[in-house]
């Protein structure tokens, strides 16, 4: 349970007697969030955004496998009962917070979101990734987040009033690497 969680330490938390207190479906699902934060952050230091989301919207998907300790009514997002969808957006949000806060580095926002986007994409869950800039006594700032029908899973629902979107997802065009 997400409640049982220790707090953030900088070290990795496989290592902790409470990772091995989770059900061993919490624990791969603690484990499939920390893999999509780490290999998001990897693909986009060395790839750049553009050509993360290309490689990451490639890997094989997860839907259907029933690694996720929560309800799912079919092999397809579109299949699933808002309530359940709903269920599941959630469940991943919480895993990815845990894995955020339980791996050796720190992971800027781009990163943080990119990993969430292609996390829900994998179980075929719709979601926008939007990046936001402002200008603030003078000084540049930009910030990303990610959104799944109107709203916002990995900031706070203000964070539009602070940073003004482009108006459109951040999508790559369909064409290789």
């Amino acid at each position: 349970m997400l409640t049982k969680l220790v707090p953030f330490t900088r070290k990795f938390w496989v290592r902790s007697p409470q990772f091995w207190k989770l059900s061993p479906p919490d624990r791969a699902q603690f484990l499939q969030a920390a893999f999509t934060l780490i290999v998001a952050t990897l693909c986009l230091r060395v790839l750049g955004l553009r050509r993360s989301q290309l490689l990451l919207r490639k890997w094989p998907s997860k839907v259907g496998i029933p690694a996720i300790s929560i309800a799912q009514s079919g092999p397809n997002a579109a299949d699933r009962p808002p309530e359940d969808s709903l269920k599941i957006v959630y469940c991943l949000c919480q895993w990815h917070q845990v894995a955020i806060r339980n791996i050796p580095f720190q992971a800027n926002c781009l990163e943080r979101s990119l990993a969430l986007w292609w996390l829900l994409q994998r179980y075929g869950v719709s979601t926008s990734l939007q990046i936001g800039v402002s200008k603030e006594s003078g000084q540049f700032k930009a910030h990303a987040w990610v959104r799944w029908q109107q709203r916002i899973l990995n900031d706070h629902a203000e964070i539009e009033q602070v940073f003004a979107d482009f108006g459109q997802p951040i999508v790559p065009p369909h064409s290789p690497i």
